[in-house]
């Protein structure tokens, strides 16, 4: 159970509670109470979110690897495993220019000096 303490001015206190394991990882359900009676203004419960709210709910545990458990781990394992390897040619690709670049440059000074 998360609980956003409101400020003095605000209305309203609201509760999001986190449900058993389901297909998503943390299925979340939001009680908004009356900060002065604790009286039920909404209940919001996970399987009642329509698809914009669901859809934004699975951002976070896609973009990790927690939304596909095992699958989806494996899937972000590789995805970051790609980024090191992009990194690595391109650091590659620039040493082996750095290289080109002083082995012309040497062989230009010493072909325009005189013996």
């Amino acid at each position: 159970m998360t609980v956003r303490v409101p400020q003095r001015s605000a209305p309203q206190l609201t509760i999001a509670l986190e449900e058993a394991k389901a297909l998503h990882p943390y299925p979340r359900s939001i009680l908004t109470l009356d900060a002065v009676t604790a009286a039920v203004v909404q209940w919001e419960p996970y399987a009642s979110y329509n698809l914009g709210r669901t859809l934004r709910a699975w951002v976070r545990p896609v973009h990790t690897g927690e939304g596909g458990r095992i699958v989806g781990q494996g899937i972000a394992a590789l995805a970051s495993a790609g980024g090191v390897v992009l990194i690595w040619t391109g650091l590659a690709l620039a040493w082996r220019r750095f290289r080109v670049r002083n082995a012309r440059a040497s062989r230009h000074t010493s072909e325009v000096t005189p013996p």
